[in-house]
């Protein structure tokens, strides 16, 4: 497997990636990507302490508005971190902090999928506070996985 991560770090998108003196390579990845969060994760957020009582004079239909943004900053994430990824595939795809990262955005996304949809009926306090807790979770992985002598757990 190992062989196949270092063949996938060495083709042309993880050079590119890695070497590439282009705005749009690592340093327009990374500035994408963290866009992508704050759209993803911050609009989630607000939903989730709107539904948690947060801003009560804000009325909870208005929040429904927002997803599209969530889905966008989702996707912004996406596309970036897997070409990172690739551009670091012999480190990140061998790191377990980088699994579990990718856990808890599965399990955040798949929480503010399910805000989404019972938001409608009303708010559900305990899938909130779940929503918060796993994307801060995710966060929190992604940065660890970048400093493994902090956990123990990372890169290799």
């Amino acid at each position: 497997m190992n062989e196949f991560f270092a063949a996938l770090e060495q083709g042309s998108v993880g050079l590119w990636v890695r070497e590439s003196p282009s705005m749009f390579a690592y340093t327009g990845l990374i500035t994408v990507h963290a866009i992508g969060l704050a759209f993803a994760v911050g609009f989630s957020w607000a939903i989730a302490l709107r539904a948690l009582g947060v801003a009560r004079a804000v009325p909870l239909e208005a929040m429904e508005s927002f997803f599209g943004a969530v889905w966008i900053g989702f996707w912004l994430c996406a596309v970036s971190g897997v070409a990172m990824a690739i551009g670091h595939a012999t480190t990140d795809l061998t790191s377990p902090m980088f699994y579990i990262k990718l856990g808890l955005i599965g399990m955040g996304v798949g929480s503010t999928r399910m805000l989404e949809t019972k938001l409608r009926v009303g708010p559900s306090p305990l899938l909130a506070g779940a929503v918060i807790a796993l994307w801060a979770g995710a966060i929190i992985a992604g940065r660890l996985n970048e400093y493994p002598a902090l956990t123990g757990i990372g890169r290799s």
